[in-house]
């Protein structure tokens, strides 16, 4: 079944070694996949 792409994902950043203060939450555009790449979706 096909899906319309969503234009941004949610994304966790890892910033640095300071365990969960170096964790940064963003909405990132989605990337668009290259030659011989594909686009897949977790589903949660």
């Amino acid at each position: 079944m096909a899906q319309d792409i969503p234009k941004t994902m949610k994304q966790w950043t890892v910033s640095g070694s300071d365990g969960f203060d170096s964790l940064k939450f963003s909405h990132v555009p989605v990337p668009t996949p290259g030659d011989g790449e594909v686009l897949s979706a977790v589903l949660l």
